[in-house]
């Protein structure tokens, strides 16, 4: 089984802000332990750059294959931890990118984001949820061929969508609520613009 990332110390001005981030991650990152502890047939594969794999593996045609659930670690910090399919991302799992000093940023915090969720011939494909920007901003619902399309609700710290999606944009029926002014957009949305529809003021006009 793996073993967690140790506690780094924390460097900058921003320390608490960094100290809530890790923590964060940390939570993150039990859950997904928890989520795929059950492995069974553990094997580990290591490459010349550093990165590695440990979970379950598959033999075929003097090839050793990513197959079952394992976890696939990269050198600065990335990981993919789930399920595979023939040497692919294949089923359900947890992409996490940017952990540790390789994506800190300038006030020496961490940086990260997530993606936890279906998959298929290693892309995002069915129902899942990405984080970003240290889990403050988010999008839960529906993706196709790795691309936001479908149902889904996009939250950040200034606002929120919820509705439909294609190819990454809000495109079709949703509201938008500016959390800064209080403004909704109710209606039809076409590459990222509000088409028709109504708007409603935050005193009700």
């Amino acid at each position: 089984m793996p073993k967690l990332a140790k506690k780094r110390k924390f460097y900058g001005r921003d320390k608490g802000k960094s100290k809530k981030t890790w923590y964060s991650l940390i939570t993150l990152l039990n859950r997904l332990r928890a989520k795929h502890e059950d492995w069974g047939g553990l094997g580990t594969l290591k490459f010349a750059d550093g990165s590695y794999y440990e979970g379950q593996i598959k033999n075929e045609k003097d090839q050793h294959l990513f197959h079952g659930k394992g976890k696939r670690s990269h050198v600065d910090g990335s990981c993919y931890w789930g399920e595979w399919k023939d040497g692919k991302a294949d089923g359900n799992g947890i992409m996490i990118k940017n952990i540790g000093l390789e994506g800190a940023n300038r006030l020496g915090g961490f940086n990260y984001s997530s993606y936890d969720g279906d998959w298929k011939n290693d892309v995002r494909h069915g129902h899942g949820k990405e984080t970003w920007d240290n889990g403050k901003s988010s999008y839960e619902g529906s993706f196709a061929n790795n691309e936001k399309t479908g149902q889904g609700e996009f939250k950040t710290q200034e606002a929120e969508y919820h509705g439909a999606f294609k190819a990454n944009v809000f495109d079709g029926e949703g509201t938008y609520h500016d959390k800064e002014n209080g403004k909704r957009l109710i209606g039809t949305f076409k590459n990222n613009q509000f088409i028709k529809g109504t708007m409603e003021m935050s005193d009700g006009s």
